[in-house]
């Protein structure tokens, strides 16, 4: 927990690769304590340890080292499958996958974008945990009044245009990898997020004429 301390301080002083040499660090000593003796430490709850996975894989997404981030992501969902681990995978999912798709690698690249975008849908679930750092924000909407939002770790990650990006792409990836249904099912749900977004568009017209007998 000293080392983890540490680690969140050079962190927060965007000394990132610091951070992640100390998160890993307390990592390696987190994982060397028998798992007998998680019951007896009330420190070393399951939220507590994935929280540790969690911002490694923040901080090794940061420095686009994505595999890394891939592996504590991994892990973090695995202890505690909470929100913000569950868009951290996500997000990590979907950083390897578009790596591939600029690649051009689409086949490589399909699974790690349906994996991304399936555990983006599963964070509807979780949208009034507040033990996942879930709130409101309020604010003043067009017509003057004052409103409220949710906002949780899925906002962080994964802005309107972020997520249609992300939609097409895998739209663009089922195409080519012969999966018409899931790709009109993208293609669609891209543009109901943003349909004039000129690459959801362009998607689209490539998707749908061979789609439309599926909707």
């Amino acid at each position: 927990m000293e080392i983890e301390g540490r680690a969140d301080k050079s962190y927060q002083g965007r000394d990132y690769i610091n951070a992640l040499s100390q998160y890993e660090e307390a990592i390696k000593i987190l994982e060397s304590i028998p798992s007998d003796a998680y019951s007896i430490h009330d420190s070393l709850t399951p939220q507590v340890r994935s929280r540790l996975y969690n911002m490694a894989a923040n901080t090794a997404n940061i420095l686009r080292r994505y595999d890394t981030a891939f592996v504590y992501a991994k892990k973090a969902n695995d202890i505690f499958p909470g929100l913000r681990n569950i868009m951290m995978y996500s997000f990590v999912n979907a950083n390897l996958g578009q790596d591939k798709y600029m690649k051009h690698d689409l086949n490589g690249a399909f699974p790690l974008l349906k994996e991304a975008l399936d555990l983006y849908e599963t964070a509807e679930h979780y949208v009034n945990n507040e033990g996942d750092f879930v709130g409101y924000i309020n604010f003043t909407n067009s017509e003057g009044k004052a409103d409220s939002k949710i906002y949780s770790p899925k906002d962080e990650l994964y802005s309107p245009s972020a997520a249609a990006q992300l939609y097409g792409e895998a739209a663009f990836a089922a195409f080519v990898s012969g999966d018409k249904t899931v790709a009109a099912d993208y293609a669609h749900k891209a543009m109901g997020i943003e349909p004039t977004n000129p690459f959801v568009l362009s998607v689209f017209k490539i998707v749908l004429p061979t789609t439309n007998s599926v909707h």
